[in-house]
């Protein structure tokens, strides 16, 4: 049996059919695709944000870059984002983070005070400038 050209305008048309079919699934998967990446992304700002808000507020000095990679390494997976937005349970995913990891926070540093000795000798010594070895030449020479 042979094809008549009316079985193949159907065959092609199904086809066709079938490719549109494919194209409108491959669109919608990139689409939801695109739109888990956005809340990901989103999601990430606000725990990261939240974090730095909450770290701060505790004092905790944490080595640069120390929250990103440890939101990378899922530390803060048990963060919750409310209908109205706002994380939950930062401050145990902080103290957890902290218990775990310890050397991610900086150690606080004691303040010095400054050593305002002037008896000591150090620093620049502001006799020995030019304008302060012209003006002693002058000085001395009498004029």
């Amino acid at each position: 049996m042979t094809d008549t050209p009316l079985d193949t305008h159907e065959d092609s048309t199904e086809d066709s059919t079938q490719d549109a079919v494919e194209i409108q699934r491959q669109r919608a998967e990139a689409a939801e695709a695109r739109e888990q990446e956005k809340d990901a992304l989103l999601r990430r700002f606000v725990v990261l944000e939240a974090a730095r808000e909450e770290a701060e507020r505790q004092k905790l000095n944490f080595n640069p870059g120390a929250l990103r990679d440890a939101y990378d390494l899922r530390a803060f997976d048990n963060v919750q984002i409310g209908g109205d937005g706002q994380p939950t349970g930062v401050t145990e995913a902080l103290h957890d983070l902290v218990q775990a990891r310890p050397y991610l926070v900086k150690p606080v540093a004691k303040a010095e005070a400054p050593d305002i000795d002037a008896t000591r000798s150090g620093g620049s010594n502001r006799l020995d400038t030019p304008e302060a070895q012209a003006s002693r030449r002058f000085l001395t020479r009498g004029f």
